[in-house]
């Protein structure tokens, strides 16, 4: 059933793509008056699953979802029409057009994907992507309300005043992570993550190939300390068992606060 889902999810995507690209052609070449006259999502080889005439436009599905295509009037295509370019040109095919419009025509669809991916990229930053705000921009200082939770949550700082757990509070960056999202693997800048909500999955690969859970890590608790102190990067995958909020400190951080408090925590950063 999950083999059908993802077949679906994926001929859907490619035919929103397809669709797009091709209106990218359309759209101009109707609106210079020229004529279309096909539109098909998929190539239509031998028969097509649907087609209607409206106008002079056949719409139709093909049944080899590798593409799809517009065809137009007065140019060579996909179709290879070159019996229709041996008789002379006509006011309405692609070769009476100007320059300037058949190269309009011609980037259309190359225009619509590039906006479409500038599309996707915003969604998606916007969804997935991180809220970080440089110490350098903070002028007037920033009042935090809740984000001492995260620090107050580590031993080794919720001994520290108010005022300096604040200090550390603005350092944090906020990860939202959705379920199954990773949160770091093998490899990546050593960092201190502390779990805010939802549950953190660890693991690693074992010498045999296979995943051992190592544990799970929920509201309140951290890990990537020790990385940070001895300067080594990450071992373990971490992955969201559920929707989660995570506060990272970067390693460059920690190690700033840990200069200026040699001893927090009872912890030695020499």
């Amino acid at each position: 059933m999950e083999f059908v889902i993802k077949i679906s999810q994926f001929l859907l995507s490619l035919s929103l793509l397809i669709v797009l690209h091709e209106l990218g052609h359309f759209i101009p070449a109707k609106l210079f008056g020229t004529r279309v006259e096909k539109f098909y999502l998929f190539f239509d080889v031998k028969y097509s699953l649907f087609k209607k005439k409206i106008g002079d436009t056949v719409y139709g599905i093909g049944w080899l979802p590798l593409g799809g295509y517009v065809k137009i009037a007065g140019m060579i295509d996909e179709s290879m029409d070159k019996e229709q370019m041996a008789l002379p040109p006509q006011p309405w095919e692609f070769r009476s057009k100007p320059a300037w419009q058949r190269l309009i025509i011609m980037l259309g669809g190359v225009t619509v994907n590039f906006i479409l991916a500038f599309i996707i990229y915003i969604g998606m930053a916007f969804a997935y992507g991180d809220t970080y705000i440089a110490t350098s921009d903070l002028k007037d200082g920033l009042l935090i309300e809740n984000l001492p939770t995260c620090v107050a949550s580590v031993p080794i700082f919720k001994h520290l005043s108010p005022e300096v757990q604040q200090s550390i509070a603005v350092r944090l960056q906020h990860r939202n992570l959705r379920a199954g999202e990773a949160l770091s693997m093998p490899g990546d800048p050593a960092a201190l993550r502390v779990v805010r909500s939802g549950r953190i999955r660890q693991s690693r690969i074992t010498a045999g190939g296979s995943e051992q859970l190592l544990r799970v890590l929920s509201h309140g608790q951290f890990t990537g300390e020790l990385a940070v102190l001895t300067g080594q990067q990450e071992q373990v995958f971490s992955t969201a068992l559920t929707d989660a909020e995570v506060c990272v400190l970067a390693a460059e951080d920690l190690q700033k606060i840990l200069a200026d408090h040699p001893r927090v925590g009872g912890i030695d950063a020499h």
